[in-house]
């Protein structure tokens, strides 16, 4: 099966309906920035998977299209990052918007749109729900000091 009709597949399927996830509390904010930090991907994949009660996804960095900084398997659950980007921050933020798709995946989310505006739709949303978790990050920092 193809990326493309498994991705097709997964919208067809889904059926629950869409409410904008929370962010999570600061201790699993603050762990999932720490393990990431480490180099520890899979833990803090794990850290959020937990708290959103989904599967965690695999996270690899990988050599990908020099026009995409992630990729998102739905078959077999992976987050490939793009090796090109070393910078820690945009690796999170590319992270975020990767694993919203794969929560939603995993949620059987469903959208008020047509389905040939689904994949526009999880991309803006996952965009949104990495800049959620952002301004979090910011003001832990601003507090701490």
């Amino acid at each position: 099966m193809s990326d493309d009709s498994a991705w097709i597949n997964s919208y067809k399927n889904r059926n629950v309906e869409y409410e904008r996830p929370d962010i999570p509390p600061d201790n699993v904010l603050i762990n999932f920035h720490t393990k990431w930090f480490e180099d520890d991907f899979d833990e803090a994949a794990a850290t959020l998977a937990t708290h959103y009660s989904v599967k965690a996804p695999l996270v690899v960095t990988e050599q990908l299209p020099e026009n995409v900084p992630s990729r998102y398997d739905i078959v077999n659950h992976v987050i490939a990052i793009s090796n090109v980007i070393v910078i820690r921050t945009e690796q999170i933020a590319i992270f975020l918007e990767s694993f919203f798709r794969h929560v939603a995946a995993e949620k059987n989310w469903a959208y008020d749109k047509e389905l040939s505006e689904y994949a526009n739709y999880e991309r803006s949303e996952g965009g949104r729900f990495a800049s959620r978790i952002f301004q979090r990050f910011h003001e832990l920092e601003r507090n701490r000091t």
